[in-house]
């Protein structure tokens, strides 16, 4: 499919001096203007509505320009209520009127006899001072084109636009067989929740259709037997196929799915930057709660969960339905990769709008205030001149039902290296101390000013940094590694880490993901990272020509593994 936007915004003025009460606003009225937007190479075009739901081939559409008359130039489907009936305060139309969801135009025709602009202009000008406004946008000044000129109609059937409004007739055009229908239009206000006659039928087809496995239509449905030039071919003696996939896979994504909206604040405002799958979008909701600044939040699912994920937004009415500064980016699910959660987080970070970003995970809790704070950390230290990654300090309870600390002084009464009994404790001091062991709790805890500190090895903290930060490696997906490997990159890139002092998150206990279960359980999922962490390393020296610490020696042990196993495997018959 071939797609061309157009801008209509330098072309608003041409119509916006028609009043129009319609809930659509000025834009519904830019269909008058298709003819002088569209190119001189489009001959004929099918013009549609965006609440429509096909059930025919668009190609019987193509097939009806043929049974136009020499001076028909515009198809219609009549109106399917007697809403023109009211001709007192109504615009003129013949008969019902017609519905202009479904439209086709014959742009050839236009452009050799009929002076379009003439008709539609004189329309709304012998019409205006009476009416007042347009109650239907387009709709009422295309039926009054029409009522002056009848010969340029032509009458669609009304299969194609069987329209779902409140005091809709369309029963009359499929009577009792449902299956007459090729076309439905929801044209009411009230979408796809309208309650009328036969609209859970009908609702439900969309639904099936809204719950369809995209991923299946990236697949060719017909074969050809022509021999098609293949761009990459995987290794599938590749001990670790399903990593390398990650790395190269093109997932669908829908950018900004939700309503979003940013005003450029200043040169330090920052956006948190996420992923999340479905299971976890209930730490969406938590986040906003203690977050008033804006979230750039990549989205794990399938596309039977997008409904799930609407239904969930809208009933949070305190939270994530009232926030527009929340950007929600749908990555779809593909099943021969693990958890992309890189793939995510780069979807997250290209799509930020504010000058610096903080780089966290979905299931910690900020500290109260910690968007002015680091605001105001950003202005005072100025990371982005320095190079310069500002740390925030991770935290654990592993009480699920504990109150997480709002300041530094609620959190240093209970933290476990100031007391034997608190119940807040560096973020997995037990089970991956390397992890954010750089930091110096120790330190913090009576610290004052910014510190810096050393990157050392398997280094993952949260950091506050420029949005220019390099993407993560895709190569790491599932469990192990997707952060510190960035971490590595900053380090190579001659980042330096700079702890604050006065902000910290904390994380809360939830179940395992699937991928830390299989880290944990199997073998060759620790030997694939061994190798991915080895192959990383090698890039990272060459891209930059430097010298980082080796791996750990649970690393060369896993690797020893890999290459003995890579050795020893038969190549595929």
């Amino acid at each position: 499919m071939k797609y061309t936007c157009y801008n209509a915004q330098n072309r608003l003025a041409q119509v916006r001096w028609i009043p129009n009460s319609h809930y659509s606003g000025i834009y519904a009225m830019v269909k008058l203007l298709f003819p002088s937007i569209l190119p001189e190479t489009l001959k004929q075009v099918i013009v549609l509505d965006s609440d429509l739901t096909f059930l025919c081939d668009v190609a019987e559409l193509w097939a009806l320009f043929r049974n136009m008359t020499d001076d028909q130039f515009i198809g219609l489907v009549e109106n399917e209520s007697d809403w023109y009936f009211h001709t007192t305060k109504r615009w003129p139309a013949l008969g019902r009127g017609y519905n202009t969801g479904v439209m086709l135009l014959d742009l050839q025709k236009i452009r050799n006899g009929a002076n379009w602009t003439n008709l539609w202009m004189d329309a709304v000008n012998s019409n205006i001072d009476r009416l007042k406004q347009t109650t239907l946008a387009d709709q009422d000044v295309i039926n009054a084109m029409i009522k002056a000129n009848p010969s340029i109609v032509f009458n669609m059937s009304c299969q194609y636009n069987v329209q779902m409004s409140t005091k809709t007739l369309a029963k009359g055009c499929y009577e009792e067989d449902r299956n007459n229908v090729k076309i439905i239009h929801w044209n009411s206000p009230s979408k796809y929740h309208i309650r009328i006659r036969d609209a859970d039928y009908f609702r439900n087809i969309h639904q099936s259709y809204v719950n369809f496995d995209g991923n299946l239509l990236r697949e060719k449905l017909h074969r050809c037997t022509q021999p098609e030039i293949v761009t990459y071919k995987f290794n599938h003696s590749d001990l670790c196929l399903t990593f390398r996939a990650a790395q190269r896979v093109k997932l669908r994504t829908h950018l900004f799915y939700m309503e979003y909206s940013y005003h450029d604040v200043d040169d330090f405002d920052v956006t948190i930057v996420l992923q999340l799958s479905m299971d976890r979008i209930q730490f969406l909701e938590r986040l906003v709660k203690h977050w008033e600044g804006p979230i750039s939040a990549a989205i794990y699912l399938s596309d039977c969960e997008v409904t799930k994920l609407e239904n969930f937004i809208r009933d949070s009415p305190d939270t994530l339905s009232t926030r527009r500064n929340v950007a929600y980016h749908l990555v779809f699910k593909h099943d021969s990769v693990h958890y992309p959660v890189n793939y995510l987080r780069n979807v997250a970070l290209e799509n930020v709008q504010t000058p610096y970003v903080f780089l966290m995970d979905g299931d910690f809790v900020p500290m109260a205030g910690l968007y002015d704070h680091l605001r105001s950390a950003i202005r005072l230290i100025n990371p982005y001149p320095q190079k310069k990654c500002l740390v925030v300090p991770a935290f654990e309870t592993q009480r699920y039902r504990a109150s997480v600390p709002r300041d530094k002084a609620a959190l240093l009464a209970r933290l476990s290296i100031l007391h034997s009994d608190g119940d807040v404790a560096p973020f997995r001091v037990r089970e991956w101390p390397r992890g954010h062991r750089a930091t110096n709790y120790s330190r913090w805890t009576t610290a004052v000013a910014p510190y810096d500190v050393e990157w050392q090895f398997d280094y993952e903290p949260y950091l506050v940094v420029h949005r220019t930060v390099p993407k993560y490696d895709t190569r790491f997906s599932g469990f192990g590694w997707n952060k510190v490997s960035h971490s590595v990159e900053l380090r190579a890139q001659g980042y330096r880490a700079q702890v604050l002092p006065g902000a910290f998150v904390v994380h809360t206990p939830h179940a395992p993901s699937p991928d830390i279960t299989a880290f944990r359980a199997d073998p060759h999922y620790r030997i694939c990272l061994a190798l991915l962490k080895q192959e990383f390393m090698e890039d990272l020296n060459r891209k930059y020509n430097v010298t980082l610490d080796e791996p750990s020696k649970p690393d060369s042990l896993y690797l020893g593994q890999a290459k003995s196993l890579l050795l020893n495997q038969k190549p595929n018959t």
